[in-house]
């Protein structure tokens, strides 16, 4: 449920702006009245100047917000976000800053949140130590939050809305990249299935379902070789991708594991078991385990489209969990984030896929089984046309147009 945002009016005649997640109806043509008073302003302020007064805040359980659109205005910051993705990336003085739900990347530095962002239809509202934390820091600068009691002020309009995307290219150019392969074996079962076997097959049927549709697909290995992780995401710029799937077999030290999940990119992993699985993916022949660097952010996500994209990755790696769910059996582990490199190094939608579990018994027998291999080609390849219909037309394209 999306939340209000009210301007309470105080005994005193003051005002502040209160979020609330029940709002009948008549309140919406009422002022409330309360007993205390309240800050009608909050003044952002940077070495010692103030450099805007924020009507529009919201205050909740002692922390205050303020919204993104008039603070980076005011401090001269280019900002963009995604609301459906949650991440905000400001273009500070030292590079980009990038803010998700669970911590701020400034210079080499993650910061954890005390408290995460909100958001609404129009904006999104940031902590207060936010702005006197990684925000100062990332400015080099002392920022302080300073409360208002004057007499009431208008409330300011809703920030408009972004504005929409420049024309780009229609959606039809898909690279495939079945996981591990050559000396890098992946994943094994019980009864010696390989996961770079499995990927590799699953691939290559979905590969040959995609060119019926009228889809250029490239494929990071068409054979048993190995590749390095940085690879892989070159490979797909390198052919023009719109979009790179990376397809996965699972394992786990408990063999009664099972599921399948889809991936998209992000700073933090969702849980612990998706950073273990990131670190293990991660992890090249040789022992090293490789990670995108947080310093190297400004060539990940440096790019302020990049938002978008992540955009697009949730959105695919939805409709593929929604349509695996209907031809699989197993447990449904959903959509999650964590920083695998493949996905970390794209700068287009990317996801990856783990279509099973190859360390229990018997899913392994499942995904090594051809009808649950194209049960699973059928899922994805639809998932992909799905995604790249609704793309195109949100571009402007028909879905049978080429580039």
């Amino acid at each position: 449920m999306n939340p209000f945002l009210i301007r309470v009016q105080t005994g005193d005649g003051s005002c502040y702006i209160k979020e609330t997640m029940k709002l009948k109806m008549p309140l919406l043509l009422a002022t409330i009245c309360l007993l205390s008073a309240a800050p009608d302003a909050i003044d952002l302020v940077v070495n010692g100047q103030v450099v805007c007064s924020c009507q529009s805040f919201v205050s909740r359980e002692g922390v205050t917000y303020l919204p993104l659109s008039q603070t980076a205005a005011a401090l001269k910051l280019k900002s963009t976000y995604d609301p459906e993705g949650r991440i905000i990336i400001l273009k500070t003085p030292g590079g980009p800053t990038v803010v998700d739900q669970n911590a701020t990347a400034v210079g080499g530095t993650v910061i954890p949140h005390a408290h995460p962002p909100l958001w609404t239809k129009t904006d999104v509202f940031l902590p207060d130590d936010f702005f006197t934390g990684p925000l100062s820091r990332a400015m080099k600068k002392e920022v302080k939050l300073v409360p208002q009691y004057p007499a009431p002020l208008p409330v300011p309009e809703a920030p408009p809305e972004p504005a929409p995307s420049s024309h780009r290219n229609p959606v039809d150019v898909i690279t495939l990249d079945p996981g591990h392969g050559g000396a890098d074996l992946g994943a094994k079962g019980p009864d010696g299935l390989l996961e770079k076997n499995v990927t590799l097959a699953i691939a290559l049927k979905l590969r040959d379902e995609l060119r019926k549709h009228g889809l250029t697909v490239h494929m990071t290995r068409e054979d048993d070789r190995q590749l390095r992780l940085g690879d892989r995401p070159v490979m797909a710029r390198q052919a023009g991708a719109d979009l790179l799937v990376s397809i996965h077999a699972n394992g786990f030290k408990e063999l009664s594991a099972q599921g399948f999940e889809t991936f998209f990119a992000s700073l933090t992993a969702t849980d612990q078991a998706a950073s273990d699985l990131a670190r293990w993916e991660n992890q090249e022949i040789g022992g090293d385990t490789t990670t995108a660097p947080i310093s190297d952010i400004d060539a990940i996500l440096g790019d302020m489209a990049q938002a978008e994209a992540l955009a697009d990755s949730q959105r695919l790696a939805e409709m593929i969990q929604d349509r695996m769910s209907a031809v699989m059996k197993s447990e449904n582990r959903g959509v999650k984030q964590a920083p695998f490199k493949v996905l970390m190094e794209s700068t287009m939608p990317a996801v990856l896929v783990e279509v099973g579990f190859i360390t229990n018994p018997a899913e392994s027998r499942t995904i090594s089984n051809p009808e649950t291999q194209a049960k699973i080609v059928a899922a994805l390849a639809q998932s992909i046309l799905a995604y790249r219909d609704q793309a195109n037309a949100r571009l402007g394209f028909n879905p049978t147009e080429g580039k």
